[in-house]
């Protein structure tokens, strides 16, 4: 070809390019293509000829090489985004365990907006029985944050949070996620059990204390269900007997659903714990009436 085409460089491309396009399995031509399209910033051909070159590679880091120089020309020579995306996926789907492959596929998707290809290639990676949970758990948490933040779509970002805490009930993002989410779309049933989760998921009694304050809370406020608002107040008590919250609410909830024993203990309770002043002297004329015209119990009404 040389030989042939001295002093005609175009001369001698076209005739490699004869040659390629008969003998596509030609690899020795190919390789000397490349420095001449680059220089000639034939970027199409370029990628055209790094194909014949990835269709004979033979081991995976031949194949990762020459993808990776395909997602350059295609975001940095030809200003495709979509493109560089296409090849990006292309190394993911190969060596989906490198951290280098899914950074590089993450930007792409991030470039293109490509976020349909993200999801597709990592829910295929999820599904594959050898990637193991903490990966699981990593793509997932990956697929929540674009749905969430990127797509602006709540149900979509609450069905993956959902699919973690499925592997993962104590994971504390995605309950923290999962409360924002349902407080903001006011989703209340889904954060109560977004609390009981997390009172599964802990034997830590501080935890347990704040977060059965907040389903409480929840119960009495926003669900009017006032038979779990009393069990969740109760079950404070038990943590903590001496919580004046606690104590205060189950005075009223069992005074307004007319628990005449309960409400005699629980009055009880919060003299023991040193009431003074005109409270005490309210609180004793009250079990007084209480003993004297609910329970009938004149002598501890005295």
């Amino acid at each position: 070809v040389h030989g042939g085409a001295v002093g005609h460089p175009d001369r001698a491309v076209k005739a490699m390019e004869r040659i390629l396009a008969i003998q596509p399995e030609n690899l020795a031509v190919a390789r000397e293509l490349l420095p001449i399209y680059e220089e000639a910033g034939n970027w199409s051909r370029l990628l055209a000829t790094n194909e014949v070159l990835l269709g004979a590679a033979e081991t995976d880091e031949e194949r990762l090489s020459i993808i990776g120089e395909q997602v350059r020309i295609s975001g940095e020579k030809l200003n495709s985004p979509g493109q560089a995306l296409h090849w990006a996926a292309r190394a993911y789907e190969l060596s989906p365990d490198s951290a280098d492959s899914r950074a590089a596929f993450e930007a792409a998707a991030e470039r293109a907006d490509g976020w349909d290809e993200l999801s597709r290639c990592f829910e295929a990676r999820i599904a594959d029985e050898a990637t193991d949970d903490d990966e699981r758990l990593g793509l997932l948490a990956r697929l929540a944050a674009v749905a969430r933040d990127k797509l602006f779509k709540p149900d979509d970002a609450q069905r993956y949070y959902r699919r973690i805490i499925d592997i993962d009930k104590g994971n504390a993002e995605a309950l923290d996620a999962l409360e924002g989410i349902y407080s903001s779309t006011r989703r209340w049933d889904d954060l109560a059990e977004v609390y009981r989760h997390r009172l599964d998921a802990t034997d830590d009694r501080d935890a347990q204390l704040v977060t059965l304050r907040s389903l409480a809370a929840l119960q009495e406020s926003q669900l009017r269900d006032l038979e779990g608002a009393t069990a969740s107040y109760e079950a404070i008590l038990e943590l903590n007997a001496e919580d004046t919250a606690g104590l205060t609410a189950l005075t009223k909830l069992y005074r307004s659903r007319g628990d005449w024993p309960k409400l005699a203990d629980i009055l009880h309770q919060r003299l023991d714990l040193g009431m003074e002043g005109r409270t005490r002297v309210e609180t004793l004329f009250e079990l007084s009436k209480l003993y004297a015209s609910r329970l009938h119990d004149f002598d501890r009404a005295i």
